[in-house]
């Protein structure tokens, strides 16, 4: 129980995250943004080292991992009637304040490559489009778009990017961005990217 607890995706920033908690270093010259992800510790209680199972590979299931698993996902049908709940897909947002440097987007536990904090809204997707984890079955995995007229994925006064999944159902993990390579020439501002 224990490793399976250590192995789980941290999947939210703690929603009081700060600049303070955030810099480990002077002058916020170097960054650790796991003090702002919540984390699922399982070493204190009782059964921690006395219940075991097996991870599965992706799909299989079951108690020895012998069990495909079906397909699932949304019903086609959703939204048809009135007589059926309409489905909401799910939507993030990510904010950066800079003005050079790099940024990197973790989602389920996957990286991308570095992303230019002047990237077109098309690169930006590429990049989260080349992560396994975000589903691409069939048609747009996702759609993205900036704050009002911005064409670069990061601004002096901070760019909020809309995410909307178009094929991961569900209650989805936040997206954990990473912008420790990121900078910012004014004082004013601090190179930060967030999520919500």
């Amino acid at each position: 129980m224990r490793t399976l607890a250590s192995m789980r995706d941290p999947g939210s920033l703690i929603s009081a995250c700060s600049s303070s908690m955030v810099c480990s270093a002077s002058g916020c010259t170097t960054r650790d943004y796991t003090q702002c992800q919540n984390t699922y510790a399982y070493t204190d209680v009782w059964d921690a080292d006395m219940m075991f199972g097996c991870v599965c590979d992706e799909g299989w299931s079951g108690p020895d991992c012998t069990l495909r698993n079906c397909p699932s996902g949304d019903d086609p049908l959703t939204g048809q009637s009135t007589d059926v709940t309409v489905e909401v897909n799910e939507k993030q947002i990510l904010t950066c304040t800079a003005n050079g440097g790099t940024f990197t987007v973790t989602f389920m536990g996957q990286t991308t490559t570095a992303i230019s904090y002047a990237a077109s809204l098309s690169d930006f997707v590429a990049a989260l489009e080349a992560l396994t984890t975000i589903q691409n079955d069939f048609g747009t995995a996702i759609v993205a778009s900036y704050t009002g007229t911005a064409t670069k994925a990061c601004s002096d006064a901070g760019n909020s990017i809309v995410v909307e999944f178009r094929q991961n159902f569900g209650d989805l993990p936040l997206m954990i961005p990473d912008g420790s390579l990121l900078t910012h020439s004014s004082t004013i501002f601090e190179p930060l990217i967030t999520s919500r």
